[in-house]
């Protein structure tokens, strides 16, 4: 399974509500496995044989595009013609479920940290909109002349992203603690190899949809955490 839990709780509600509109249910008369069939179907457009070969970025936004449609869902459904939009809702997740319980630990209002250094970052380019939030950036690449050269650079929502990064860590070298402790104390998913083992171990050696690269196949000594 390639998909994270989040994903796939979200792919699990966004068929639930697709198949009520399009009346795929046992209710509306159909069999267990006529419905099973239908959401094969839909898995199927989206260029896979199964739900465990759907990736976890395009792949997933062809999925939830489908969904939308079947659902009458507008908004959703043009995700297939603009990338931007499930890149923009990739990274605003990260903000949101992965930096901010971090930032929880060493500051004491995170959210506002957070608009602080969007204010600061973009605030100049939004002249008339004072109150800049995350929701106004985007993930389109930016542009500026150098020495009279046009350089491309990171799109806003990615320079937010890698912003905070940089100064997460800053704080959390400054407190002491590893990234294995802080993402443990955020009550986060820890991805360093002694996490991933050990979750594998009582999953039985299965796959982590946390940590992709790290397989059982070789040696499981002489681990770490970071």
């Amino acid at each position: 399974m390639k998909l994270t839990p989040p994903q796939l709780k979200r792919f699990w509600r966004e068929w639930a509500a697709a198949a009520r509109a399009q009346k795929w249910t046992r209710e509306d008369g159909l069999s267990p496995a006529e419905i099973d069939q239908h959401r094969r179907d839909v898995i199927q457009r989206a260029g896979f044989n199964s739900l465990t070969a759907v990736d976890r970025t395009r792949g997933f936004d062809r999925l939830l595009a489908d969904l939308g449609r079947l659902q009458s869902n507008i908004a959703r459904t043009i995700e297939t013609d603009d990338r931007s939009i499930g890149e923009g809702r990739r990274l605003r997740w990260v903000v949101h479920n992965e930096q901010l319980p971090c930032l929880r630990l060493y500051v004491e209002d995170p959210a506002r940290y957070v608009d602080q250094v969007i204010s600061d970052k973009f605030g100049a380019r939004y002249r008339f909109q004072p109150d800049v939030v995350i929701e106004d950036l985007d993930t389109r690449p930016q542009f500026r002349e150098v020495h009279g050269k046009v350089q491309e650079s990171d799109s806003q929502l990615m320079q937010l992203v890698m912003t905070l990064e940089a100064r997460i860590n800053e704080l959390r070298r400054k407190s002491g603690d590893s990234i294995h402790d802080m993402k443990t104390k955020a009550g986060l998913h820890c991805s360093c190899r002694l996490c991933c083992l050990s979750r594998m171990a009582l999953a039985g050696a299965a796959p982590d949809p946390y940590c992709p690269s790290i397989s059982t196949t070789g040696p499981l000594g002489a681990v770490r955490a970071d």
